[in-house]
């Protein structure tokens, strides 16, 4: 990785591709899979289960 003496701008911008945005991100289905989770594990009775994670198998 070089090293500058000067301040850099972050990379970001030059990483995320600018057609991802909020409505891109809302639309997501791994993160509707996750709301939904979310909102079960939320709505359930405290108690010592294991709490479930998403996984999106995209093959």
């Amino acid at each position: 990785m070089p090293l500058t003496a000067d301040a850099q701008a972050p990379l970001t911008p030059k990483l995320v591709d600018p057609s991802y945005d909020r409505a891109v991100v809302e639309q997501a289905p791994r993160r509707a899979a996750a709301l939904t989770l979310a909102q079960r594990v939320l709505a359930a009775p405290l108690g010592n289960d294991p709490v479930p994670i998403v996984v999106l198998n995209t093959t």
